[in-house]
């Protein structure tokens, strides 16, 4: 009777630890998954002072051909000066701790004036010579390390792979404001360069809303569960970004066809000279997924540009933001495929 007393009181004592420690890893985990939700919507607030001061600046900016094309132009240097600190690290730790070698500072020197000049001349072209513009700088650029200025340093690997990130920038910033720039001066161009923007910028923050809530609905199912197995695709996608998730891309591909079909309700609240027209519904609401889903492209692009640079932003003129490259990463892919969608 004595034994099968302390075997139940053990037994008791045993269940009652193993509810105890059940109870302490829930409360742990919710614990955990608030402080990750709560660290998540930390930039909230310099998110929204940005918008509040920068929508309507922008807005009035883009009521003047003369003013839109001033405002992508200044955003297209300062875009510049970002490529610049996205060059990726060193790839010799030796040439790193000596702060690198005198031509290999040189080289990058030429590489980043040849960008520059290439860039601002690829965005005032006439659209038809961009292939000969790319052309062009492409072959200056593979010309420059066989200056002899340039052949004294071991670091050729290094220059090589700043080469590519520069020709990257050609056909990533320098073509995406060259087409920002015809859509903003073209036929109804405040009412086109809007319609871009209002469906690019509100499916990134359809894309962050969810991809954050859901995201930490996740991680706290996760958790409990201890089943941690990605997809392919999801393994793909946080090898680019370790933010990035799949409700985030669903949120973006259906917050653009809506904000699509609302832009001309927008517009129209603003200016009754702009009537809505209910007959190309279709059309609108695939633009919408079209432009939401080259804007997806633009951004991994961007972010796989930060990723090899060790980077996590390109700048900080922008609180909540980052850089003004990580603000038209979407949009920089998304007008090429506008300005053909629509105005050819």
């Amino acid at each position: 009777s004595i034994i099968l007393t302390l075997q139940s009181y053990i037994l008791i004592i045993a269940w009652a630890c193993k509810r105890l420690r059940s109870k302490l890893i829930k409360t742990t985990t919710k614990t955990m998954s608030q402080t990750q939700t709560a660290s998540s919507w930390r930039d909230l607030p310099r998110r929204i002072l940005t918008v509040a001061v920068g929508v309507p600046s922008i807005i009035l900016l883009l009521q003047n051909r003369v003013t839109s094309w001033l405002f992508f132009q200044g955003a297209h240097l300062i875009c510049l000066l970002e490529w610049r600190a996205l060059v990726p690290p060193s790839l010799s730790s030796a040439d790193t701790a000596r702060g690198g070698d005198a031509s290999s500072h040189l080289s990058q020197y030429y590489l980043m004036s040849v960008f520059s000049i290439a860039s601002l001349v690829i965005t005032v072209i006439p659209t038809s010579l961009l292939p000969l513009a790319l052309m062009g700088s492409s072959v200056v650029f593979r010309l420059i390390p066989h200056l002899p200025m340039c052949q004294k340093g071991k670091s050729a690997e290094y220059i090589y792979l700043t080469i590519q990130h520069y020709q990257f920038g050609l056909l990533y910033l320098s073509i995406g404001f060259h087409f920002l720039l015809q859509i903003a001066v073209s036929d109804r161009g405040a009412y086109h360069i809007g319609n871009l923007l209002f469906v690019v910028w509100m499916s990134d923050t359809g894309a962050l809303i969810c991809g954050r809530i859901m995201k930490s609905t996740i991680s706290q199912r996760q958790a409990e569960s201890g089943h941690t197995q990605k997809g392919f695709f999801l393994m793909f996608l946080q090898s680019i970004s370790p933010g990035k998730t799949i409700y985030g891309l669903l949120g973006a591909t259906i917050t653009g066809p809506i904000s699509a079909l609302l832009y001309p309700c927008v517009i129209h609240l603003f200016d009754n000279t702009n009537e809505v027209d209910i007959n190309h519904l279709a059309q609108r609401a695939t633009l919408g997924f079209i432009l939401a889903s080259t804007g997806i492209i633009g951004d991994l692009a961007e972010s796989s540009v930060k990723r090899l640079s060790t980077k996590k932003d390109s700048g900080k003129l922008l609180p909540g933001h980052g850089g003004v490259v990580d603000r038209f990463d979407s949009l920089l892919s998304s007008a090429v495929v506008y300005y053909y969608w629509i105005l050819v």
